[in-house]
């Protein structure tokens, strides 16, 4: 693991966030294909994003 950042916050190596990341797209992947809605919030995002018209 990375050293602690302001607040001993920890962050994960790039390694770790590329794994993290491939994972994510793999779950969603699959959630589509088995009928089920999926999609990913922005990193930086707190809130889901407003939701598009139809």
């Amino acid at each position: 693991m990375a050293e602690p950042t302001g607040y001993d916050v920890r962050t994960a190596s790039d390694e770790v966030l590329a794994q993290r990341e491939h994972l994510v797209e793999r779950i969603c992947a699959e959630l589509v294909r088995a009928g089920l809605p999926a999609y990913r919030y922005p990193p930086d995002s707190f809130s889901p994003p407003a939701p598009r018209s139809r």
